[in-house]
């Protein structure tokens, strides 16, 4: 069972697909841009990026150039604004 993403108020949330070699890359570029987002993953290479609301541009900036590079692609909900509003 996965636990549940620790979202509220100020968070919002970007998934992607990476394959699976790829994921260590993504966790390496998220620790390098500090406080840019938390990763979350299933082992499957779906991943969900939780970022602050003040970090959101520059984590959509970097998903939009990891995507150009082929290096990932975001899923249909990838731009969904605020996640709290899930459930």
């Amino acid at each position: 069972m996965v636990a549940p993403l620790p979202w509220g108020p100020g968070l919002s949330r970007r998934r992607v697909q990476v394959a699976t070699k790829d994921v260590a890359f993504l966790r390496y570029l998220l620790e390098a841009h500090e406080g840019l987002a938390f990763m979350y993953g299933d082992g499957t290479g779906e991943i969900s990026l939780l970022a602050p609301d003040s970090q959101l541009a520059a984590l959509d900036q970097l998903i939009a150039d990891l995507w150009e590079e082929g290096a990932l692609r975001p899923l249909e909900d990838a731009f969904a604004p605020n996640c709290a509003a899930e459930t």
